[in-house]
């Protein structure tokens, strides 16, 4: 028997007036894709819906081959661009990765149930992180000279500021500009503290900085922290010891005479941890001896301080 799971994507039609409302998605460049499918996996398909595109086909899917693909050439994703992502699972005897055909499978999360997620990577078809984000200058007495900038396109006349600072209005802060590479910009007096912030331009079209990374939120507002918050302040005293109590390693050694950092770290760590507190024992002991289809090795229980689970429960 097989199973259907389709899901769509719709990009870019959160347009609107507003922080919450519907400040525009993110258009770019779709750069990779991938998938994360169960056993019963028979094949995975995503389409540029839009223009009924196949942008990745697997026909031969194959749990044990679970890849990222690349595209040979970035696909630009217009605004509206809908993404059509499909799978089929293959619940039969022929599928020889199925760990129990006549199981009735539903949703979950488990490899052995009906699961499948389907991952795109893009990146902003305008962002631009050369410039870097706004410029932060103090002033003194607590208060920063913060300059913003845009590049906007050609032919663009009006670009407007709008952020935490000015409860997000449309027409509160016209930037200057535009200069002769068609950049606008403004300063800002502000106190110590954390800003969302986006441009408007033309008064309608909502755009995160390009040139910042540090993005917040649904609807992927540009972030600039200003000075150091007064609930942040640090109190000149480390959250940490530095000593060779707890930070000089001799043992053990690997075969090579080489310190085992990996052994050193266990060895500190489960000093006084012990299988009745160990709440990863009770979540294997939950599991069983066979979790995900898999079996719970005698090395792996006598590391952790308990008993193989018995096969039939207890």
């Amino acid at each position: 028997m097989l199973f259907i799971s389709s899901f769509y994507i719709t990009l870019g039609v959160l347009n609107g007036v507003g922080p919450t409302a519907g400040q525009e998605n993110p258009i770019g460049k779709t750069v990779a894709t991938f998938k994360l499918q169960d056993y019963r996996g028979a094949w995975h398909l995503l389409e540029d819906f839009s223009k009924r595109e196949i942008l990745l086909d697997v026909p031969r899917y194959s749990f044990d081959w679970q890849n990222q693909y690349v595209l040979a050439k970035p696909k630009l994703m217009p605004e509206g661009t809908v993404l059509h992502c499909v799978a089929h699972f293959d619940n039969s005897e022929n599928n020889l990765s199925n760990p129990d055909p006549k199981a009735t499978v539903a949703w979950g999360d488990q490899t052995w149930q009906e699961m499948m997620v389907g991952y795109f990577d893009a990146a902003l078809a305008y962002q631009d992180l050369r410039p870097g984000p706004p410029k932060i200058k103090s002033l003194g007495a607590g208060e920063y000279e913060v300059q913003f900038k845009y590049r906007a396109s050609p032919g663009t006349k009006t670009v407007y500021l709008a952020g935490t600072f000015n409860d997000w209005k449309t027409n509160a802060h016209k930037m200057d500009g535009p200069d002769t590479v068609s950049t606008f910009s403004t300063k800002l007096k502000l106190k110590a503290a954390r800003y969302e912030y986006k441009f408007v331009i033309e008064g309608r079209a909502w755009k995160a900085d390009p040139a910042n990374r540090q993005q917040a939120g649904f609807y992927n507002n540009s972030v600039v922290v200003v000075g150091e918050p007064p609930n942040q302040a640090r109190s000149g005293k480390g959250k940490f010891t530095i000593s060779k109590e707890t930070t000089f390693v001799t043992g053990p050694v690997d075969k090579d005479g080489y310190i085992d950092y990996v052994a050193a770290l266990n060895e500190r760590l489960r000093q006084g941890v012990t299988p009745e507190n160990n709440a990863n024992v009770l979540i294997w002991k939950a599991l069983g001896p066979r979790p995900e289809g898999t079996t719970l090795g005698a090395e792996f229980c006598k590391l952790m301080g308990m008993q193989v689970p018995p096969e039939n429960g207890e």
